[in-house]
């Protein structure tokens, strides 16, 4: 992975292969990473020594892939956010990204699916 993107010593970060590295989540603390791979897919590392931050080894345990493959990353809501998202609108139409609770709320009520972007926190 780019050096530049190896989470800090002692913490984790979930890495999706199909987004740039600027739209990947945020590091955070390698328990959480686990527990959201587990439920959204991608690919948790973690540095192995302090030259990891440098040469960009990492260790990883993959839970397989995103659920947001056909999502133009631009789109995706940010890191601890969730949106909803129908697969017939248009992506510059689609809901703000807002709280995962209130976008669970909509899907409920109206169809489609929700989109989860992890990050340290759930909004």
């Amino acid at each position: 992975m780019p050096p530049e993107h190896v989470p800090p010593l002692g913490q984790c970060r979930i890495w999706y292969a199909e987004l740039p590295p600027e739209w990947q989540p945020p590091a955070m603390p390698c328990a959480r990473a686990h527990e959201l791979a587990q439920k959204h897919g991608g690919r948790v590392v973690k540095a192995i020594s302090p030259r990891s931050l440098r040469d960009g080894r990492t260790l990883g345990v993959d839970y397989g892939p995103s659920d947001f493959p056909s999502i133009p990353p631009e789109q995706l809501p940010p890191p601890g956010y969730c949106r909803p998202w129908y697969e017939r609108i248009p992506p510059e139409r689609q809901p703000a990204p807002m709280t995962c609770e209130r976008a669970e709320q909509l899907v409920k009520k109206n169809g489609g699916r929700v989109v989860y972007m992890p990050g340290p926190e759930i909004k």
